[in-house]
């Protein structure tokens, strides 16, 4: 059973993932200004996993455990809802290019690297979309990516190492985010690139929480789960172009998020709490994974069938992506996450 701590930490990477899925259907609002800033909470993501990470393999990795090992524990908890999610997706990209006229092999070429978690560089150009078939996969591919780099270089990852690696992620994440902006690093064929500091920085701060965490080091901070998450909802609404939006960017991911996973590791939730944070740390991932496609989907359905406003109809497919997510997770993930792990310990 998880801790309260980690409870918390779910319970905001829940608020998160409800808030990427409020970003991506903006434009079903008449005005499309809100949830703006939703795309940062990838980078929200980011910083959790290094904390959680950390939290559940620094000790093993520390007795023995090997890459390959580890690797395949992140693939078990990963991939079920990876293949779900591009199966999904594969559906509608295939009916969609069928309509364009796009020749079978190249649809079936795609789809194929994305069920393989590769970006497709070719055919190349200046600003490819480097995971066509189901988007959200750019993020994924680089959080494997930086938990493969984690794990084989762990013994040369010493705090030291990291605060220093930090400095130097930051400096090339702020030239990266002024080029192109943040939001588009990693996912693209000429910001592939900026997805290194990116997922990296946020990464290594998570990592250096724990390590303060375990070491008693953290300062108190005491914020209630209720305040955090309505600041992070907040946070992430707010089109803050009116300030800085670089200035924004670089200031939440080097300052804000990091505080609110300070802050959350800390809480003792407890009640109605704990349950909620519990529930939405569950559904957190099964929505990401998923919500692109059946957001789509769901945008031609109610454009064909509802009179309700757009506003409605964005709540009802929120609804809706929960509840068929809670059905995956509770009959297909966890399920094949169990027999894949007791396949693995064999």
């Amino acid at each position: 059973m998880k801790t309260n701590h980690i409870a918390s930490l779910d319970g905001l990477r829940g608020v998160a993932a409800i808030m990427i899925v409020l970003f991506h259907g903006r434009y079903w609002l008449p005005s499309g200004l809100l949830f703006q800033s939703g795309y940062m909470a990838v980078d929200f993501f980011f910083c959790l996993s290094g904390f959680v990470i950390a939290y559940a393999y620094d000790a093993r990795l520390e007795q023995g455990m090997s890459a390959w090992t580890f690797f395949r524990a992140r693939l078990i908890r990963l991939y079920p809802m990876i293949a779900i999610g591009t199966a999904v997706a594969a559906l509608l990209f295939a009916y969609q290019n069928h309509l364009a006229h796009v020749p079978p092999a190249r649809t079936l070429y795609m789809t194929l690297l994305s069920f393989a978690v590769l970006p497709n560089f070719f055919p190349g150009g200046p600003h490819t979309e480097l995971f066509s078939v189901n988007q959200p996969l750019w993020s994924l591919f680089f959080e494997i990516a930086i938990n493969m780099t984690y794990a084989i270089l762990f013994r040369f990852l010493t705090t030291r190492v990291i605060v220093v690696l930090e400095f130097g992620l930051l400096l090339w994440l702020c030239l990266a985010a002024d080029q192109y902006g943040l939001g588009i690093l990693g996912r693209y064929s000429d910001t592939f690139i900026g997805g290194i500091p990116r997922t990296g920085f946020s990464f290594f701060a998570g990592v250096l929480i724990f390590r303060a965490f375990a070491a008693g080091k953290l300062p108190k901070i005491s914020v209630s789960m209720p305040v955090l998450a309505t600041a992070l909802v907040l946070l992430l609404t707010i089109n803050w172009a009116f300030i800085s939006t670089l200035a924004a960017e670089i200031f939440s991911v080097a300052v804000v998020f990091p505080l609110f996973v300070v802050a959350a590791c800390q809480q003792r939730l407890s009640g109605w709490q704990l349950k909620w944070a519990a529930a939405l740390g569950a559904l957190s991932y099964p929505i990401y994974a998923t919500h692109e496609p059946v957001l789509m989907l769901l945008q031609h359905v109610f454009w064909r069938i509802s009179t309700a406003s757009w506003a409605m109809n964005l709540l009802s497919s929120l609804l809706l992506i929960a509840l068929m997510n809670w059905i995956f997770l509770r009959f297909y993930d966890k399920p094949l996450r169990g027999f894949l792990a007791s396949m693995a310990a064999r």
